[in-house]
């Protein structure tokens, strides 16, 4: 599955065609106008574990079916696995805080639809707790992730943009805050909003 993303993302990238932006003077150069900056709040969650986070992000309209920039990320994890032993059950609760920052490419097939790609790396401090003897582990650890995800987007270039995406880490690093206590990558949900610089301004 992963891979099949990949490849899509990939192939699109290949033969997506600048046409618009060749036509468009905006396009042609470097323009103010085209930077936006703004952000997304993201959820996720699977069985016994959730995620809640936010992403500021600063970016640039390099043509009307392409979008890059910087994006910075906090969050907050919990984790929590139950056990059954023959001497009885117990629970293992996990805590993660985590920032980070990475770079992302989105491309637009159509107007409306957005792929993007985003690596990232994170540095974290996780509390790890369980009843059986009510002793708590805690560290620190760096991680790298690659977001894979698809969105719907109202964008008006040199205006605004709002958008809500889905996605999952495609990386292998089981460290990663978007992978759960088994090492499965968990499905994100974002939902983010950009302003153009300079709006109005031509």
């Amino acid at each position: 599955m992963r891979n099949t993303f990949l490849l899509t993302i990939l192939a699109i990238a290949a033969f997506a065609q600048p046409t618009n932006a060749q036509e468009d003077s905006r396009f042609s150069k470097f323009n103010a106008n085209n930077i936006f900056t703004g952000g997304s709040l993201n959820i996720g969650g699977g069985t016994g574990f959730f995620a809640l986070g936010g992403n500021p992000e600063i970016g640039y309209t390099i043509a009307p079916w392409l979008d890059a920039g910087i994006a910075t990320n906090i969050g907050y994890t919990t984790f929590r696995n139950d056990y059954f032993t023959n001497a009885g059950s117990y629970t293992e609760r996990q805590k993660t805080f985590n920032y980070g920052v990475g770079s992302f490419i989105r491309l637009y097939p159509v107007p409306v639809i957005f792929l993007q790609l985003q690596p990232e790396v994170n540095w974290s401090s996780t509390n790890v707790t369980t009843s059986l003897n009510n002793n708590a582990l805690s560290f620190k650890n760096t991680s790298n992730s690659i977001i894979g995800a698809v969105g719907y987007s109202q964008r008006v270039i040199g205006q605004s943009n709002f958008y809500f995406m889905l996605g999952m880490d495609l990386g292998g690093d089981r460290l990663s805050p978007y992978k759960d206590y088994n090492n499965v990558s968990t499905i994100i949900i974002r939902s983010g909003f950009n302003v153009y610089l300079n709006r109005g301004r031509r």
